[in-house]
């Protein structure tokens, strides 16, 4: 073999070691950069991740802060309604107990309006106090001015004496409130 094609083996060797070497760097550097990119594009989302997440807690936090003032205003609006219904209860005794004072003795000659009077001082005090509650309610203010009345009346005489006419008309007060809180057949 003369030198000359022992030369060109030895460049061709070269450079094919050179194509490989630089095929290799090349690929090397390619796969650096792709994974490169890569990394930033996990970087990227970790941080949008992080970012969602974040936005997330934020949103189930104020979520959760509204359902909280909910159940306050829930538990105090049913409190009120509470209340109110217990106030109910109570005007609706008073009443009972007016009717029931009548209706046990009836008018005659031997008739005894003490207990009649009695309900109805108690009833108008009770209309009196808890006005803010009844105001503006017709019936309710009528039976408020008519057992206001007999109550005045009561404590201007001793014995004080109220007409038959008197008595019916506040029996039809007591009555027509009663059906306020009665429900509709």
């Amino acid at each position: 073999m003369d030198i000359n094609t022992i030369t060109n083996v030895i460049a061709i060797i070269l450079a094919v070691g050179n194509f490989i070497c630089l095929y290799r760097i090349s690929r090397k550097k390619a796969y650096n950069e792709e994974k490169g990119k890569n990394l930033a594009t996990k970087e990227d989302i970790a941080g949008i991740t992080k970012e969602i997440e974040s936005i997330k807690e934020n949103y189930n936090k104020s979520l959760e802060n509204y359902k909280i003032e909910l159940q306050k205003e829930f538990e105090t609006s049913k409190y009120i309604i509470n209340l109110c219904n217990l106030i109910d209860k109570s005007l609706i005794t008073l009443i009972a107990n007016a009717l029931n004072s009548y209706h046990s003795q009836g008018i005659g000659p031997e008739y005894d309006d003490r207990e009649f009077i009695s309900s109805a001082y108690e009833i108008s005090d009770f209309l009196h106090t808890y006005q803010s509650r009844y105001e503006g309610n017709k019936i309710l203010d009528e039976l408020k001015d008519i057992s206001s009345e007999i109550k005045t009346l009561s404590e201007k005489e001793d014995n004080p004496f109220i007409s038959h006419d008197g008595i019916m008309i506040y029996l039809a007060k007591l009555n027509s409130a009663v059906s306020l809180f009665l429900p509709k057949f």
